[in-house]
């Protein structure tokens, strides 16, 4: 199949949206179908990572003017697209119009949450099939396919006024769109026994709020020098510097930046210090304990979930957690190797990792 990937990064809404369409879209080459990622260039974008990785090709779509566009636009993520849905909508249609020599594409995939139906009515015409990626919930959608692959309660009442009838929902963990190597990490990974000895920090590829730094002052305050703590940080994190400078005076730290290798070092950790988005459903997949900060108002109800299944702690939101409440959490884990155990049992129930397989099948039926 020829696929479009319509996804976003920025320092504004983070690089979620373009990691797990990555994950799909790596997938699909492996079975035979090339991927073209259609990107705006917003400051912190991922372009030339996409590039780099050499496994899809890249659309740029210009930058703006300004980063924010009129607050009088309908959507609540509006500004996060730098421009209007028709200028966008027009210049993906430019592209397209450019590659006219190319077939249509198969299908086009929007994971945005400031593109709805009138996006996806201008764009329609051009491609075969539609298909979105949501967690919101918040706007209509005129798709063939909508995944949300996150834990709700009566997750497809959420959608049902928000798609057409004839709109297949792929709702829930077994859809998570998870690289294969965590699949793969998964069965060979060491059965846990509790005792937490490894701790891995890692809140995302910009971390805005600077969780990584509260963290990391709570792993010092606790002054376990036996511990090895694996600190990963995205390309895009405006506080690398400051957070290199923690790590080195941090006995059994170690940094990684733009880490390629996130499903061996869950593998290898016992406890995760994280935010919630994606990565929540792969340390899922790993069985690994995890203490979670919600670091936006979209995490919440993941994390929530998550917490609610017993396969990770819900410690509140960024600005609600200090210093001192994450290092009071951390001891209590050191101390619970039975609940550390437990935690790591309820998360693997969660996510087998092959969601992926699962989304590329259902395009595969409507194709």
């Amino acid at each position: 199949m020829k696929i479009l990937v319509r996804a976003d990064a920025s320092h504004q809404m983070g690089v979620g949206h373009v990691f797990r369409c990555l994950a799909l879209a790596e997938a699909l080459r492996e079975s035979g179908s090339a991927v073209t990622f259609v990107c705006r260039e917003l400051p912190g974008n991922l372009c030339g990572f996409l590039e780099a990785r050499g496994t899809v090709r890249v659309w740029r779509l210009p930058r703006p003017n300004q980063e924010l566009i009129s607050t009088t636009a309908d959507l609540p993520h509006a500004a996060w697209l730098g421009v209007d849905q028709q200028t966008d909508a027009q210049q993906v249609l430019d592209l397209l119009k450019a590659e006219s020599a190319a077939p249509m594409a198969d299908w086009l995939i929007v994971d945005h949450y400031a593109l709805d139906r009138t996006w996806e009515r201008s764009l329609r015409p051009a491609v075969r099939h539609l298909m979105a990626i949501d967690d919101v919930a918040d706007r209509f959608h005129e798709v063939e396919l909508l995944l949300d692959q996150n834990i709700w309660a009566n997750p497809a009442e959420r959608y049902r006024q928000l798609v057409h009838d004839d709109c297949q929902l792929l709702l829930g963990t077994r859809f998570a769109l998870l690289r294969p190597e965590f699949a793969a990490a998964r069965a060979t990974r060491a059965k846990r026994d509790g005792s937490v000895r490894r701790v891995l920090v890692c809140f995302g590829g910009t971390d805005a709020t600077d969780e990584t730094a509260k963290a990391l002052a709570a792993l010092r305050r606790i002054g376990r020098p036996d511990l090895t703590i694996a600190v990963v940080v995205g390309a895009q994190n405006q506080q690398r510097q400051e957070i290199a400078d923690q790590v080195a005076e941090l006995p059994g730290a170690s940094l990684y930046v733009q880490a390629d290798q996130m499903a061996e070092l869950m593998a290898c950790a016992d406890l995760a210090i994280g935010a919630g988005g994606s990565t929540t459903w792969e340390r899922c997949c790993m069985g690994l304990p995890a203490l979670i900060i919600a670091v936006a108002r979209n995490q919440e109800g993941i994390v929530e979930a998550c917490n609610s299944h017993g396969a990770g702690i819900y410690l509140g939101t960024a600005s609600a957690v200090t210093v001192s409440g994450l290092q009071q959490a951390i001891e209590d884990l050191l101390g619970s190797p039975v609940k550390v155990q437990r935690l790591a049992e309820r998360a693997a129930m969660l996510v087998d990792g092959r969601g992926t397989d699962r989304v590329i099948a259902a395009m595969e039926g409507r194709s």
